[in-house]
């Protein structure tokens, strides 16, 4: 059996590459089923077993993405030339860490490697492709809409079967059996769909608005999904969109804020809010499990230092784990907070390269005009990470802003100087 689930996904390994190389939008739409299925199925079934190293669907679609950045590599290299020096660093960084994670823990180091693997992976697959491409747009757009009206029908769904839920109740999937928080998303699947609703907010000067209406539909059902980092993300990227945009753009967005508020507090006062004010306010409230937060990245990172300069400097590597103490209990799961991540598994020096990367990252897009809603989901990206580790689905999004910050102009300045008197102009 094992062996031919083997030849299966090494089968799909090499389809998906050939159908990946001449039709790209193949890949996210792997990515859709990965985020839609995540708050049922977790946790996907390994498809084999080599070594002592799992095999799972997510590996053949991150194998596919890295096939097709190797065999084309001109577009991910032309992007990228900017962030050579970080590139340079994180891939020796991985290396490092991934080699003497194997070399010490196994297979144990392979599989804690895949929380770097799959959003490396699809990073590096989305800075391989053409941004600018009407053709690719188009496919990207039709993607936003239909991964964020598929994550909406999933929130509604677990509403119907669930109801509302809150930050501290849990329910049993009545499809996997799964333990699963009682909101209607995952944390990962409501940062998506928050961003495939500022991916929609483009067309906020244009005179076709259908796609602003899917984003007040995504946007609106992230609120409801009660997931407060998401929703502090949210509101970062909205802000970064409002001084990016200008003239009508900005217009609407003032516009649209009135009217959402004028109509909160119309629906507020007729209270039809009452069955579910009290599960909002508990979550916006509730800071315990940001404090739990905190304790555990202090914690870890203590540890790192404890364990010598050695450790501090170039990380401990992929496979010794996250242990550590939470409310009494031992726990060994990663720590909710990317940065933190990177730097218990990659060092400081990796940490402190790719925290330039994001700044110079941020200063382009800020300064460029024409790439508001790219600056806006970066925010939310960045956001996001404090509070989670970033789910690769989302990574399309991130290599979109690094292209558009990396292919854009900046603004250009132009001084006016003064006019002569016609008496002195030349005729």
């Amino acid at each position: 059996m094992t062996t031919l689930l083997l030849i299966g996904g090494l089968s799909a390994f090499v389809l998906l590459s050939m159908l990946a190389g001449k039709a790209p939008q193949v890949l996210l739409y792997a990515l859709t089923v990965f985020a839609v299925a995540s708050w049922d199925w977790p946790n996907l079934p390994a498809l084999a077993n080599l070594g002592g190293a799992s095999v799972y669907v997510e590996d053949v679609a991150a194998g596919a993405m890295i096939v097709t950045v190797v065999a084309r590599p001109q577009r991910f290299w032309e992007v990228t030339k900017p962030f050579l020096p970080v590139l340079i660093v994180t891939g020796l960084s991985v290396l490092l860490s991934v080699g003497f994670g194997v070399a010490l823990f196994g297979p144990k180091g392979v599989n804690e490697f895949r929380t770097f693997l799959y959003p490396l992976a699809a990073a590096a697959w989305g800075l391989n492709q053409e941004w600018r491409i009407e053709a690719w747009k188009g496919a990207v757009r039709r993607w936003v809409v239909i991964t964020g009206a598929l994550l909406s029908l999933v929130a509604m769904m677990h509403i119907a079967l669930y109801g509302l839920g809150s930050v501290d109740s849990f329910v049993t999937s009545k499809f996997s059996g799964a333990l699963q928080t009682g909101r209607p998303l995952t944390a990962g699947q409501a940062v998506l769909l928050a961003l495939c609703g500022v991916y929609l907010l483009q067309g906020l000067s244009n005179k076709n608005r259908r796609g602003l209406w899917w984003s007040v539909l995504f946007i609106g059902i992230t609120l409801v999904a009660q997931h407060r980092s998401v929703w502090i993300a949210l509101a970062a990227g909205l802000v970064v969109l409002f001084f990016k945009v200008h003239g009508v753009a900005r217009a609407r967005v003032v516009v649209a804020a009135v009217v959402a508020a004028w109509g909160v507090a119309v629906l507020a006062l007729s209270g039809i809010f009452n069955p579910f004010s009290e599960k909002f306010t508990d979550q916006v409230e509730n800071l315990g499990t940001y404090g739990a937060r905190e304790d555990s990245w202090t914690t870890l990172i203590g540890q790192n230092i404890d364990s010598g300069l050695g450790a501090v400097v170039f990380s401990s590597p992929f496979g010794s784990g996250f242990h550590r103490v939470e409310n009494g209990v031992y726990v060994d799961w990663a720590p909710h907070n990317w940065y933190v991540t990177v730097y218990l598994r990659l060092g400081l020096a990796a940490i402190a390269v790719f925290a330039v990367l994001l700044l110079v990252v941020s200063l382009r897009l800020l300064r460029t005009r024409d790439v508001a809603a790219a600056a806006a989901s970066f925010a939310v990206i960045l956001v996001f990470c404090w509070a989670y580790s970033m789910p690769w689905y989302i990574a399309p999004f991130f290599a979109w802003a690094m292209w558009s910050a990396s292919k854009s102009e900046p603004r250009q300045v132009t001084e006016r100087l003064p006019r002569l008197p016609a008496a002195y102009q030349k005729v």
